[in-house]
């Protein structure tokens, strides 16, 4: 353990910053993708039909009408739909 600090300027040197090399954010994805597994027997095939599925509906959400909600479009925080009356 005492050997490590007189390589780490060197790692440091040639690989540059922690964020270009970190794979927290893959490892955080394949996790995702992961927890998608419908049937254990077929893997593979489980884990591209959710990705698909979420993927095609994430697309066809851009199609909806205003007053749907989905994960993309929200509709206003305080909108009940009705007509806006103007006080005098």
């Amino acid at each position: 353990m005492e050997h490590l600090p007189v390589h780490l300027p060197y790692e440091a040197r040639i690989a540059g910053l922690v964020q270009y090399r970190w794979m927290y954010p893959f490892e955080r994805y394949l996790g995702t993708l992961k927890k998608m597994i419908g049937n254990k027997a077929s893997v593979e095939g489980s884990i591209c039909e959710a990705y698909l599925m979420m993927e095609s509906t994430q697309l066809f959400s851009h199609y909806f009408e205003p007053h749907v909600m989905s994960r993309n479009h929200n509709v206003d925080r305080n909108n009940d739909g009705g007509v806006v009356e103007y006080l005098k």
